[in-house]
């Protein structure tokens, strides 16, 4: 086993150790933030909240994808000037795999179908190679949404690290020091030709 698979499987098994079984199969769902900015079409997004929440689902004390704020996440990854374009790319592609599966499985839209289909479309999906590499994707995002700074517009109110007894490290970042600006402020670097120069 590849160390990478090796650390995926041994995250996802953590998590969903913590996670009841008849909970984690919840329909019931808080609100989603929906971003002003919205890079996804509604259909696009009806897709990929439904395999945040199967991913990642919310229950007693474990918080959801509505709390820890991970479609605003996702947005902004996706809107990130830093993230490779084939990355986001792929993301989007997979909707729409996930789109021409429904109808070639159900002859339906994903919007259309019902709950139990969308569960079978997602076991299905999940047993696919390129299935499993992009919820693997989402995955990542949702456990970049439980562990970053709520500066970052995720993990509200600390929820993912008051659910992992996380003491996140000092210094916390903040206005000066957040990312984009750090990558704004970024310069050439100067090449030192003489010793005089140091």
């Amino acid at each position: 086993m590849k160390r990478r698979n090796f650390i995926k499987t041994l995250i996802s098994v953590g998590i969903l150790s913590q996670i009841p079984l008849g909970l984690s199969c919840s329909r019931d769902n808080k609100a989603i933030i929906i971003p002003k900015n919205e890079v996804l079409k509604p259909s696009q997004r009806n897709v990929v909240l439904f395999f945040l929440n199967k991913l990642f689902p919310e229950n007693n004390g474990v918080p959801g994808i509505a709390e820890l704020n991970t479609y605003q996440h996702l947005n902004n990854y996706l809107q990130d000037a830093n993230v490779d374009i084939d990355d986001k790319n792929y993301l989007i592609k997979g909707i729409s795999w996930i789109e021409e599966s429904a109808n070639e499985t159900f002859q339906k839209e994903f919007k259309d179908l019902n709950y139990e289909q969308k569960q079978e479309l997602f076991k299905q999906i999940l047993k696919e190679d390129w299935g499993e590499s992009w919820a693997s994707r989402l995955l990542t995002l949702i456990f970049e949404s439980l562990l970053l700074d709520p500066l970052y517009d995720v993990n509200l109110q600390q929820s993912g690290w008051n659910w992992l007894h996380h003491i996140p490290g000092n210094p916390e970042p903040d206005e000066q020091n957040h990312y984009k600006k750090l990558l704004a402020a970024k310069t050439k670097p100067e090449i030192i030709t003489q010793i005089s120069q140091l």
